[in-house]
């Protein structure tokens, strides 16, 4: 899988720019990643953690939508690019 943190170049944190995951990938992620997954989710639906628009949402919670959303498209479209 190409390393996230160097996206693919190379760093400390992998071998060559690919990570390899010994153990099944679901027991890596931790409760908070799930949570942040699971309110994507409902912000997908219209079901915002906080009351009011978008606008009224937490900017921390509003990025991690972005980048799930991004990770998902990519991964359900892996042949189109950004």
């Amino acid at each position: 899988m190409e390393c996230a943190a160097c996206d693919g170049e190379g760093c400390e944190e992998c071998e060559g720019g690919e990570v390899r995951i010994g153990a099944c990938p679901l027991s890596v992620i931790g409760a908070e990643t799930w949570d942040a997954v699971e309110a994507a989710g409902f912000a997908e639906k219209g079901l915002l953690p906080e009351p009011g628009g978008t606008l009224d949402q937490n900017a921390k919670f509003l990025s991690a939508c972005r980048f799930i959303w991004a990770e998902q498209a990519a991964r359900k479209y892996p042949d189109t690019e950004d």
